[in-house]
């Protein structure tokens, strides 16, 4: 009897790897038919039999990478937005290196934002995510349309811009503690303010050159926002005189209320989309070279060039009254001379 049950035993262990195998070969088969079933839905548009054997392919062998990140899109496409990301969680587990882990990193940050989006926190509500301990909170913002400029003559014509894909913005200026934190030192005038006040007396250069240390150091892609999508964040799908209200005092610091200094960030009201001092406190360089009007200006959000030597600068600042705060004010200073009223704020692209 014990031979018998030994011999068995044996025979078992013989045939495991032999089932493990044909586990293996069942998974790719599956996955075969998910690429198939992808090809077929794009005349149908019916994904769930994708979804099915992405499943199915996963659960026979759960260390193929591929299927977890095929199932999470096809998922995604489906809406099924808590079971993708929970998918490409999983893909990015198995292959935290790969070469499009940002990519799948900032689709989950755009899923969790949708799904946001959908529940009681309401659509106008930006996820908000930091990418390290010295990085600014970033909020990102809806792909969509608005009407850009205003009165005076340099803010138009006013022009309609349309964002294909979302993008992130900072939730506040960049602050002085921020700015060390990266560059070593503080240029700011109202160095006494504190570290939580936006960093000033810099150039657009300078902006530039601490976006290139910052990327360096979490190998992120941060940027200044594009003109069009400063504006874009700061109406937050609205057109309010200034960024989130039309009452001056309640968003900004301005010549009335800030006691000629900068203050602390995201002390004053926020806008729809949870952005602070988007209007007052310091005006804030954007990538775009300065042009008179906004004849030729592009309507698909990117930045406009130019020769460079003057550049941008948004949303007004403490030691000017309320006109320099509208929404869509906007001066052009000299790119490489740094103001004591200026500092910046960062963007970021969703891969």
């Amino acid at each position: 009897m014990k031979t018998r049950i030994l011999l068995l035993l044996v025979i078992a262990l013989a045939t495991l790897p032999a089932l493990a195998d044909e586990g293996v070969a069942d998974a790719r088969r599956h996955m075969v038919r998910g690429i198939a079933a992808i090809e077929m839905a794009k005349n149908s548009g019916e994904l769930t039999l994708a979804a099915d054997e992405f499943r199915r392919a996963t659960e026979l062998d759960p260390t193929i990478s591929s299927a977890w990140y095929n199932l999470g899109s096809v998922q995604a496409k489906l809406e099924k937005f808590d079971e993708a990301i929970q998918s490409y969680k999983r893909y990015l587990l198995l292959v935290p290196k790969a070469e499009d882990a940002q990519k799948v990193q900032d689709e989950i940050i755009k899923l969790e934002f949708r799904q946001e989006q959908i529940s009681l926190r309401g659509p106008q509500s930006g996820k908000v995510f930091k990418d390290c301990p010295d990085c600014p909170e970033m909020v990102v913002i809806p792909e969509g349309s608005f009407d850009m400029g205003g009165i005076e003559a340099n803010e138009q014509p006013n022009h309609r811009v349309t964002f294909k894909k979302a993008f992130a913005i900072g939730k506040a200026e960049v602050t002085q503690g921020q700015w060390k934190a990266i560059m070593g030192n503080n240029p700011s005038k109202y160095s006494d303010c504190g570290y939580n006040c936006p960093v000033e007396n810099i150039s657009w250069s300078d902006a530039k050159e601490y976006i290139k240390k910052l990327n360096a150091k979490t190998g992120k892609e941060y940027r200044l926002p594009s003109e069009a999508e400063w504006e874009y964040a700061c109406r937050a799908g609205g057109q309010n005189e200034y960024c989130g209200s039309d009452d001056v005092d309640k968003v900004a610091w301005f010549t009335s209320n800030s006691e000629d200094s900068t203050h602390p960030v995201a002390q004053r009201q926020a806008n729809a989309w949870g952005l602070f001092d988007m209007s007052g406190n310091v005006y804030e360089w954007v990538e775009d070279s300065y042009h008179g009007s906004y004849n030729g200006a592009p309507n698909d959000g990117s930045e406009w060039g130019g020769d460079g030597t003057t550049r941008v600068t948004r949303g007004g600042s403490w030691p000017f009254n309320q006109s320099f705060q509208r929404a869509s004010g906007r001066l052009g200073p000299k790119a490489t001379r740094p103001y004591i009223f200026s500092g910046f704020r960062l963007a970021r692209t969703m891969q």
